[in-house]
C-alpha cells in the first residue's frame, strides 16, 4: 500500500500538476476501494485505464481534489501572500482532528491534507 504521508509530501513538493502522482493516487484509491462521489463508487476496474478514461487529477482541479477528502470532514483555506509562503488548506472532522497541507496551488494543498486524513 502507499505510505499516504509520503505521497502528500511528495503532493506538497510539487509546483504545479503532476500526471505520475494522479496516477499514483488512483491507484491508492484503488487498492483500498475507496469510493469517489463523482463516479458514484470505488474504481472497479484497471486504475490506470480508469484514470485515462475519466482524468481525476486531484494535482490540478479543486474540484477533483475535493474527492479525496473523506466523509465527516469540511475544509479550510488559508493564502499567505508574504513573499512565497503558498497556500495552506485544513481539514476538521466532528472529533476536532485537524490536519493541514502548504503547497503552491490550491488543488495541492487540498490533495495532500485529504491524503493525511486518510492516513490517520
Amino acid at each position: 500500500m502507499t505510505n499516504l504521508i509520503d505521497l502528500a509530501a511528495r503532493v506538497e513538493g510539487l509546483s504545479g500538476a503532476e500526471w505520475d502522482v494522479a496516477c499514483d493516487i488512483v491507484q491508492f484509491l484503488y487498492d483500498e476501494r475507496i469510493p469517489i462521489p463523482s463516479y458514484g463508487g470505488p474504481i472497479n476496474y484497471d486504475p490506470m485505464t480508469w484514470q485515462q478514461r475519466h482524468g481525476l487529477d486531484p494535482t490540478a482541479s479543486l474540484d477533483a481534489a475535493m474527492q479525496l477528502v473523506p466523509e465527516g470532514w469540511w475544509p479550510s483555506m488559508m493564502i499567505q501572500r508574504r513573499g512565497n509562503e503558498g497556500i495552506w488548506y485544513a481539514l476538521r472532522n466532528w472529533e476536532a482532528a485537524k490536519v493541514s497541507a502548504k503547497a503552491a496551488t490550491p488543488a495541492l494543498a487540498l490533495t495532500a491534507a485529504a491524503l493525511r486524513a486518510r492516513g490517520l
